[in-house]
């Protein structure tokens, strides 16, 4: 199969070509404008290019590269905190998507794959008291710009789906980690071992992970049993409670951590002193982070696997284990 791929150098797309390769598919690898590829990655790939995916001469780009049979578009501006304006999102997230859409209806691609995120269910995903899973068929309330742009990067998505034909699958990870991720378990893996981490309330609340290995063996599996029309999928592995999570970061780490935990009465409280203050965007910042780590955060993979009978293969544990050792071997 030729298939086109977005993010070819990123943390989940530089798993999926790896993937892809090795189950004989020619693939076309796109990158940022600044991308560099490695030699390797080159010598298998059918072809590397830097393109600026929302640009708006994106199709001219493209097209001369067809024809193709799938495309996997991982390519996005990632969710940080108070670093990215909402127009940067939006014009990568949001029109990139429908950009690479449109070019690949228009170079015969019959199946797009596009990667986004849980966090198009907003404060669903920050609500400590959720007591069931989030389904695909659940919102929220969105506060964010990188969400906003998630969420309108999949409705236009579906319209270039349905304008063209092209069948399209959705898939919305569970925060994804494993070796070499650079998002917020990282960084947790850093304080931790950096002796810079304070327990916050019970920690009994549940978290959905997913190990980037199975985000892209799940790619991989969907270009080859793919079934007509738009889908819309949660992909996660079996949840895991905080304490679980702390406690097998820092026995890898070789870390204590202290023995008590701060009630998250107390930081709500200063929260809400400090929007009184010049500092309330930053103090905003901190709440929202405290409420997403509070939360029951579990997305359902019930859909999923109704219709292909099909779930990670790597447990959450193997999958930290995994992470923290490739942070052990780079600090080394």
């Amino acid at each position: 199969m030729r298939v086109l791929l977005t993010g070819a150098t990123g943390f989940v797309g530089g798993r999926v070509a790896d993937l892809l390769f090795a189950h004989g598919h020619e693939v076309i690898c796109v990158g940022g404008p600044t991308t560099e590829f490695d030699d390797a990655l080159k010598q298998r790939a059918q072809g590397t290019f830097n393109l600026d995916i929302g640009a708006d001469d994106l199709l001219g780009s493209l097209k001369s590269y067809g024809p193709i049979d799938a495309v996997i578009h991982t390519a996005a501006i990632a969710h940080r905190f108070g670093h990215i304006s909402g127009e940067v999102y939006r014009r990568i997230n949001t029109l990139g998507t429908e950009k690479v859409a449109v070019a690949a209806a228009a170079m015969g691609a019959r199946h797009f794959i596009h990667m986004s995120s849980v966090l198009v269910y907003g404060d669903l995903g920050k609500q400590s008291r959720l007591e069931r899973s989030i389904t695909e068929e659940m919102s929220g309330t969105i506060d964010d710009d990188y969400s906003a742009s998630k969420i309108e990067a999949e409705a236009r998505a579906v319209k270039v789906s349905n304008d063209s034909g092209m069948d399209l699958t959705i898939l919305r990870p569970a925060p994804i980690i494993g070796e070499g991720s650079k998002g917020n378990f990282g960084r947790l893996i850093r304080a931790i071992d950096n002796r810079r981490f304070a327990r916050i309330g019970s920690g009994e609340n549940r978290k959905s992970l997913i190990y980037v290995g199975d985000v892209a063996q799940i790619c991989l599996e969907l270009l080859a049993v793919k079934k007509p029309g738009i889908e819309i999928f949660n992909i996660a592995a079996e949840p895991i409670t905080t304490n679980a999570m702390l406690k097998q970061i820092s026995e890898g780490l070789g870390r204590k951590l202290l023995p008590v935990s701060i009630p998250p009465v107390l930081i709500r409280t200063g929260a809400a002193l400090g929007r009184l203050t010049p500092l309330k965007h930053r103090v905003e910042s901190v709440s929202k982070s405290l409420e997403t780590w509070l939360a029951n955060a579990v997305y359902s993979t019930d859909a999923i696997k109704r219709r292909y009978a099909g779930e990670p293969q790597t447990p959450i544990s193997r999958a930290i284990a995994l992470e923290v050792q490739h942070y052990l071997a780079k600090r080394n």
